[in-house]
């Protein structure tokens, strides 16, 4: 029987204060509150010990990393019912599911989800640290805030298999910062932007060789006396070929990130 269910989608305008990219998070209150469990790749997952009713401590003690170094991760999900607690995660490199997943059943076996297999979802244990090693990596590795500090604000594709992507700093870390990519999925190249507008008509970013114009109801690419209309793709549709497939972006410090 589902007790409830409680989306939380922490998008990048979320209305809560995030910390700066380089503040270390003090976690001296999670200490005996989290677990700290192991994939079988050798990264390491801080967890809460307990949701709360509304999941409230899983945005706040969600950690992945080396065990050096862990990033907080962005929940965009947590449910209960009597099966156990799912926690949705968003990591873009899953393939075939929305968000890694995380399972933690009645007896307290807890499983990660980061992709699909046959129509179903592939589930690796993650393993639970001994309490010393546990203690051992909350007083020395280090707690960050969100690794990825950006978001896709356009993504299309022009003539052939030629790309097209905008993305900016996300609020949190201070907006704008917008950079241009275009070209062939694996050779993708920044292009300088000289100018970039951007209001309720659209956005028009202007660079060298040209513009992009961005509009509602079209978008284009002029360069010299060349038009060039450029489909526009759904960033969030798109997010495996952009994270993963186009070889434009490095390490998110996310879940799944290497599998």
């Amino acid at each position: 029987m589902r007790q409830h269910v409680v989306a939380l989608v922490l998008a990048a305008s979320a209305a809560h204060a995030e910390p700066s990219k380089h503040e270390k998070i003090d976690i001296s209150d999670a200490i005996g509150n989290v677990d700290v469990l192991r994939d079988p790749t050798g990264k390491f997952y801080v967890l809460p010990k307990a949701y709360g009713k509304d999941g409230s401590t899983a945005s706040k003690w969600t950690f992945y990393g080396d065990g050096r170094t862990m990033y907080l991760q962005r929940i965009t999900l947590f449910s209960v019912d009597d099966r156990g607690v799912t926690v949705g995660v968003w990591a873009p490199r899953s393939r075939g599911v929305q968000q890694a997943q995380l399972e933690t059943k009645p007896d307290g076996t807890t499983n990660l989800i980061c992709r699909m297999k046959n129509s179903k979802f592939e589930r690796q244990p993650l393993t639970r640290v001994d309490d010393a090693a546990a203690k051992k990596l909350l007083e020395k590795a280090t707690f960050l805030p969100p690794l990825w500090e950006r978001q896709v604000v356009f993504f299309g594709r022009g003539e052939g298999t030629t790309y097209f992507l905008v993305d900016r700093l996300q609020d949190e870390y201070g907006g704008d910062g917008y950079r241009l990519f275009s070209g062939e999925k694996g050779r993708m190249k920044q292009i300088a932007i000289d100018d970039v507008a951007n209001d309720a008509a659209g956005m028009v970013v202007k660079v060298k060789a040209g513009e992009l114009l961005i509009a509602k109801a079209a978008v284009t690419w002029k360069h010299g006396k060349t038009t060039t209309a450029i489909t526009r793709l759904d960033p969030a549709a798109s997010r495996y070929l952009i994270y993963r497939e186009l070889g434009l972006y490095g390490q998110l410090g996310t879940f799944c990130e290497d599998q």
